[in-house]
């Protein structure tokens, strides 16, 4: 659960690029009867600090950023419905924002949901088994040239999360065009009133 502002050449690789190819890709499933149970309607209730980085193609460090988030829920059963606020402090000085809903999908399982934001297409699908939170949707990102014109690209995110204890969650996403890996974002959530150093522009 993140934003991402990428540059337009990051965007624009098409097939010449280099893709290293991984083993079978990692299941949900895996992580079935693994402790501690990841628990994300408990996890994000209340409010939460992450402070994360944005990886290129390559694997170079783009950018950093702080998060200050607050989960909520509501209605029981089926009904529930839960929401997380998310203010994003960037080390250029930038500050976006994001707030997630996230609804039970009852069809795909005890612990599925549906999930939407004001950036993402369409309805997202998120899943937690054992300690694992797995959550894939489509991200538009709107990117501005070197002209200053802007145009929107379409992201598909592949986003895990894993508990680590009571307090920490460790994010790992990666986000593809064409299917090929144009960059990667690592968070690590703490549980807490934590307070983001605002960035000198963003002051």
């Amino acid at each position: 659960m993140h934003s991402i502002n990428l540059p337009g050449w990051v965007l624009s690789l098409g097939g010449a690029a280099v893709l290293l190819a991984s083993g079978c890709a990692t299941k949900i499933e895996d992580y079935k009867d693994t402790t501690p149970v990841f628990a994300m309607e408990e996890y994000f209730s209340g409010p939460l600090i992450a402070r994360g980085m944005i990886q290129n193609h390559a694997g170079k460090l783009t950018r950093n950023f702080c998060v200050e988030a607050m989960g909520s829920w509501q209605g029981h059963g089926d009904d529930r419905k839960g929401t997380l606020k998310e203010t994003f402090y960037f080390n250029d000085g930038e500050i976006t924002h994001r707030t997630w809903l996230l609804i039970p999908d009852p069809e795909q399982g005890l612990r599925a949901y549906h999930a939407t934001a004001g950036d993402v297409i369409g309805v997202g699908s998120a899943r937690e088994v054992g300690r694992a939170f797995n959550m894939r949707y489509v991200l538009s990102l709107p990117v501005k040239n070197k002209d200053g014109e802007t145009k929107v690209y379409e992201l598909k995110v592949n986003d895990w999360m894993y508990r680590l204890d009571d307090q920490r969650v460790v994010n790992r996403s990666t986000l593809s065009k064409w299917g090929i890996d144009v960059a990667a974002v690592t968070l690590f959530f703490e549980k807490g009133n934590g307070k983001c150093e605002r960035p000198e522009a963003a002051k």
